[in-house]
């Protein structure tokens, strides 16, 4: 048992032996402003007696509160250091009526919140989010709900008004969000983008020489450059 564990016992056992609620706030907040920072609790716990057992209370920005009742103290203590642990690292995995509860818009916006500011260039993606979250109904509905063939039809409608590559760059954009609640904030949930029909990228582009154009090009090229062009616009106006 470590040094600041034996303090915040010591104090708890010492508050539950007939003090009223004030005197006990006073403590309190005296210890906190007294104890050195170091020796602060720094996983975002709290653990409070109830009913002769104690609950413990984990929480983390971004996250839902976790709560467990344990009949030790000590019990309360390390699981929520290891809560503390498995948020911070990413590892918890959250009941699936917590997943349930999630609409795709939440999602994005936590991603919005938690993960474009911190990347070098993010002003395309937030507007590319910002228009997704504006121009479509189904990102209240919950998770569970979105399925493949809401974003198949999503791409139907999609490629209507853009081209495909258009729509391949926006839609990564939506899939990456499902793959950092996936692997990064500990969802379990699928990716239904993963499991749509992509459209092939049409690179093609038409092109006409304005006036004057082909023999500026002519005049300018070297020798075998200038071959090359001769031979393909020969080739073109074969076909």
């Amino acid at each position: 048992m470590t040094k600041k564990t034996k303090i915040y016992i010591g104090i708890s056992n010492f508050l539950d032996q007939g003090l009223t609620e004030r005197s006990k706030l006073d403590l309190w907040l005296y210890f906190l402003m007294s104890t050195p920072r170091n020796m602060r609790c720094n996983y975002g716990a709290s653990i409070r007696k109830r009913k002769g057992r104690f609950q413990a209370r984990v929480t983390r920005a971004g996250y839902p509160e976790q709560l467990k009742t344990f009949h030790k103290r000590e019990d309360a203590e390390r699981w929520s250091r290891q809560v503390g642990y498995d948020l911070d690292n990413h590892n918890l995995k959250f009941p699936p009526n917590e997943v349930k509860a999630l609409t795709l818009k939440k999602l994005i916006l936590k991603y919005m919140t938690k993960v474009l500011p911190f990347k070098r260039y993010p002003a395309n993606e937030k507007i590319t989010l910002n228009a997704f979250l504006t121009k479509n109904k189904f990102v209240s509905d919950q998770l569970a709900v979105v399925t493949p063939e809401t974003f198949s039809n999503y791409r139907n409608r999609r490629l209507v008004n853009v081209k495909p590559a258009t729509f391949l760059r926006e839609i990564m954009i939506i899939s990456h969000v499902y793959n950092v609640a996936r692997k990064e904030w500990g969802l379990d949930i699928s990716n239904p983008i993963e499991s749509i029909k992509k459209p092939r990228p049409d690179q093609h582009r038409d092109r006409v020489f304005k006036p004057g154009e082909r023999e500026t090009l002519l005049n300018n090229a070297d020798p075998l450059m200038r071959l090359f062009v001769i031979t393909t616009f020969a080739c073109w106006m074969l076909k």
